[in-house]
């Protein structure tokens, strides 16, 4: 996601830098093309080491904070490394946003996970759900907390902030776990797509270029600080047996898709409200689901 934003940002003429601990050619900005961009400039650091946020200076005008551990494998087998990043790597990051000189807005990633497991056209003035037990949860937990500390960060440091709440992003150059990026894979090389649970759980699906102009919106749009918004497609909502047929059908794939029927902690239902967003930041998503994986086919392929 922060390659596409990077990109996006650049063509407005802004400075980016990059403060990420990943292996820079391996990366998602490195394939994207950033490399080469006059107007992009990279730290290696991680957000876990004060020291290494020590190296930024204090002339931004803009902090979009997008790391974290995610992947519903990884946090489920790395619960504290995925609390410890998630909650204190944010609260550092804070650290950095408040010394700024004159900072415009900041912007923290958190999740549609926070709504629970029946997340149905949820407005951003619901209540959370989160799940009591289960190891998947943690991850909504420690974005909750995040949000927390957004919110003390604004109440106490003078802090412009805006929290956005993804829902369910793909496209080109995302290197991470994605279920849709997944399936086409499989699908493309002629392999069974695996469908977890009963495979009735239903996606919205929304393009990264339509996440992006959402992201952009929150970072400018006047009036809108202690905001959290949902961001999405809510047009594009579909199961994920659908989703599986659907993407044998646009890649002409002899592809059979599976069922495993095993009952595992999952959202069941996800699906986004973004009246909120429609109407204070004037996003309106644009791509459609199909045009999205036809999209995504043509990255996969060249890639």
């Amino acid at each position: 996601m922060a390659a596409h934003l990077a990109v996006a940002l650049t063509k407005s003429n802004f400075q980016v830098t990059l403060f990420d601990n990943s292996e820079w050619r391996t990366s998602s900005a490195f394939a994207i093309g950033l490399e080469t961009n006059t107007l992009v400039d990279r730290i290696f650091g991680s957000v876990m080491q004060p020291d290494d946020l020590d190296l930024l200076t204090n002339d931004f005008d803009y902090i979009i904070h997008a790391a974290g551990v995610l992947g519903i494998k990884k946090v489920a087998e790395q619960q504290i490394l995925t609390m410890d990043v998630n909650i204190s790597g944010t609260r550092h990051v804070l650290d950095v946003a408040a010394r700024q000189k004159s900072l415009k807005r900041f912007v923290q990633f958190s999740t549609s996970e926070v709504y629970g497991q029946f997340a149905s056209s949820p407005d951003e003035e619901q209540p959370f759900l989160i799940p009591g037990h289960g190891r998947r949860w943690c991850y909504a937990t420690s974005k909750v907390a995040g949000e927390y500390f957004v919110n003390a960060f604004a109440a106490e440091r003078d802090l412009s902030a805006v929290i956005v709440r993804p829902f369910n992003v793909y496209g080109s150059y995302r290197y991470g776990s994605n279920a849709l990026t997944a399936l086409v894979k499989n699908a493309l090389a002629g392999e069974k797509l695996t469908i977890s649970g009963t495979g009735q759980q239903t996606r919205s699906w929304c393009h990264i270029s339509d996440y992006v102009q959402g992201v952009l919106g929150c970072l400018q749009a006047e009036g809108i600080s202690g905001e959290a918004f949902n961001i999405g497609n809510d047009k594009n909502n579909i199961s994920m047996f659908d989703l599986a047929h659907l993407i044998c059908k646009i890649v002409q794939s002899p592809s059979e898709v599976f069922v495993d029927g095993i009952d595992r902690e999952d959202v069941q239902f996800r699906k986004p409200n973004i009246d909120k967003a429609r109407r204070l930041l004037a996003y309106e998503p644009q791509v459609d689901l199909a045009d999205g994986i036809q999209d995504l086919v043509k990255w996969l392929k060249s890639d």
